[in-house]
């Protein structure tokens, strides 16, 4: 597990913040991204934080991904917060997104997050390996299997997702 290792931009990557979930990954050059990183948007005047699509799909490095990882807040389920790692044997098959829900007090209420972070196991049928932070719940899930072709909801009230944006993830199917 990576312990307070700094990544291509400075952040720290392994440390548990106290309200914040968010994926690290080691690239195949030894570097780390994460999205706690900042970039500068040029085309926008403003800084952003690090993009899974922006970022590691549009540049191609989201085929050097080696490992990815998800470092999740301290909660009741886990007082000190938890972690989860996925190596990644081949490359094109990482992905992370998050998934948010809107309360029954629409605009008012109160925006649930959940992230995952996953790897595809079987390209052909789009088979998939996944973890989930659940922001409902407060913890994270052991690994699990979906599908990325019609990606299922991981227990009951988390609704079907549908097919995955595999272009916008950089999956390489």
């Amino acid at each position: 597990m990576p312990h307070l290792l700094p990544s291509v931009f400075g952040s720290l990557v392994g440390k548990i913040l106290p309200h914040r979930t968010y994926w690290a990954a080691k690239l195949s050059t030894g570097a780390w991204v994460c999205e706690l990183d900042h970039r500068d948007d040029l085309s926008h005047g403003t800084r952003r934080s690090f993009d899974w699509s922006l970022d590691l799909v549009d540049t191609g490095d989201v085929l050097k991904i080696t490992e990815l990882w998800l470092f999740c807040p301290p909660s009741r389920l886990s007082p000190l917060g938890s972690t989860a790692r996925l190596p990644i044997t081949e490359p094109g098959t990482a992905f992370q997104f998050t998934f948010s829900r809107v309360d029954a007090f629409g605009a008012w209420g109160k925006t649930i997050q959940h992230r995952i972070i996953g790897r595809v196991i079987d390209k052909a049928r789009g088979e998939c390996e996944y973890v989930v932070y659940d922001g409902e719940v407060g913890g994270m899930s052991t690994p699990m299997t979906n599908n990325v072709y019609d990606f299922q909801g991981w227990r009951e009230g988390i609704p079907r997702l549908g097919p995955l944006n595999v272009e916008v993830l950089g999956l390489r199917l």
